[in-house]
């Protein structure tokens, strides 16, 4: 009995999402800590201030972004592919399960 999912195929799933994540992250954590350090320090806020919210506002950017892209890429590389074999084998579609 073979897999229904090779091992490559999570490894070229995970490569995408840390990829996308790292490069997402940066330019989206980036952006928006660099917006928020700009009005905070057109405001008069002290730079420390200006570095740690920005800095917390970049990572939480960064996480969501990584978030997100973990979800679609698992949905589009790894859950469908699990359907369509699991349809293949059976002859039927999976029964999906609750949704909560």
């Amino acid at each position: 009995m073979d897999k229904i999912v090779r091992e490559s195929q999570y490894f070229v799933a995970w490569l995408l999402m840390w990829l996308g994540g790292l490069l997402g992250g940066f330019v989206l954590g980036a952006g928006v800590g660099g917006l928020v350090g700009l009005f905070l320090g057109l405001a008069g806020a002290d730079l420390g201030m200006v570095q740690k919210v920005g800095g917390g506002l970049g990572f939480l950017m960064g996480a969501i972004t990584s978030y997100v892209l973990f979800r679609w890429i698992v949905a589009a590389r790894i859950v469908r592919r699990v359907e369509w074999r699991v349809q293949a084998r059976t002859g039927a579609p999976p029964e999906l399960p609750p949704q909560a």
